[in-house]
């Protein structure tokens, strides 16, 4: 009887290891998937910033980017810190 119990928490054991296999590959393909370098509307998603105030954080250094031909690119990271530290919060009364 415990070896039955004992290869049934095995079985688990080995099921829940192929699982996390597989979400390990799928973290690592949407990871890849993640640009470094966005568009003007992918930035303007992760910031929740108008293009306008994007351009004037772009025409003042306050966010790394650069261009493809026409097309502007933000660097993701310089994106994320600006909006975690330098963006002014309004604050409730």
């Amino acid at each position: 009887m415990q070896l039955g119990i004992i290869e049934q928490m095995q079985q688990q054991i080995q099921h829940q290891e192929e699982l996390i296999k597989e979400l390990v590959k799928r973290v690592n393909r949407l990871e890849k998937g993640l640009s470094e370098w966005v568009k003007t509307g992918e930035a303007c998603k992760l910031t929740g910033l108008h293009r306008d105030t994007l351009y004037n954080l772009r025409a003042a250094d306050k966010v790394a980017y650069k261009f493809e031909g026409k097309t502007v690119l933000y660097l993701r990271s310089s994106l994320q810190e600006y909006n975690d530290t330098k963006r002014p919060r309004k604050v409730k009364a």
